[in-house]
């Protein structure tokens, strides 16, 4: 176990002055005032004034660091984005593909199976999305979901998988097949009614 002392420590709902933040294997293990340091742990001290405090998690990065990851869908695209974000206190993120085709999709889940630090998995959004609300997805990428493009996000994969549709454009039952590999499911793009989103 080795400490990490700072002059403030934000715990995610409040402020702490003089605290250490006790971490094992990795993890966060305790919080504690500095003067209950056991004497012989090993500490490291951040520079008087900085703030320690629990890092930002972005579920929808499309790039950073002048990278898209739609240009560079690969561990090197990855790296650059996840560093760039890095650096502004964001220590997890998951990469956004915006609607491609099935090759882009396979690079893309491809490029997360040995993710660089702070890569938590992917974020597919698109390209089963209402035409009329695709925004800056391209027209020609929006397309109906096919039983080639359920047969692609089935497991094995590494990471979280989000993907974000409009339930309104998919065949029967094939939201439900998608939930049950372990993908989350966000509605966007879309012009369902509660109705729609009901019976998706």
């Amino acid at each position: 176990m080795r400490a990490l002392v700072a002059t403030q420590v934000f715990d995610g709902t409040q402020m702490h002055a003089n605290h250490a933040v006790l971490v094992e294997a990795g993890h966060v293990a305790a919080l504690c005032p500095t003067a209950e340091l056991p004497p012989r742990m090993a500490a490291q001290t951040l520079p008087r004034g900085w703030i320690l405090a629990p890092g930002y998690v972005d579920l929808q990065v499309n790039g950073g660091g002048g990278v898209l990851f739609n240009d560079a869908t690969n561990a090197a695209g990855l790296a650059a984005i996840a560093a760039a974000h890095r650096g502004l206190g964001t220590t997890a993120i998951l990469p956004t593909l915006i609607s491609g085709s099935r090759t882009r999709i396979s690079a893309a889940l491809a490029a997360v199976a040995a993710p660089p630090a702070g890569i938590l998995g992917v974020h597919l959004e698109g390209p089963h999305l209402a035409i009329a609300r695709r925004g800056i997805h391209p027209a020609t990428a929006i397309r109906p979901m096919l039983e080639a493009d359920l047969a692609q996000l089935r497991p094995p994969r590494v990471g979280h998988l989000l993907v974000t549709l409009a339930p309104e454009t998919l065949p029967a039952g094939a939201l439900a097949r998608l939930v049950a590999t372990g993908a989350v499911v966000f509605a966007g793009h879309s012009e369902a009614d509660w109705d729609d989103m009901v019976a998706a």
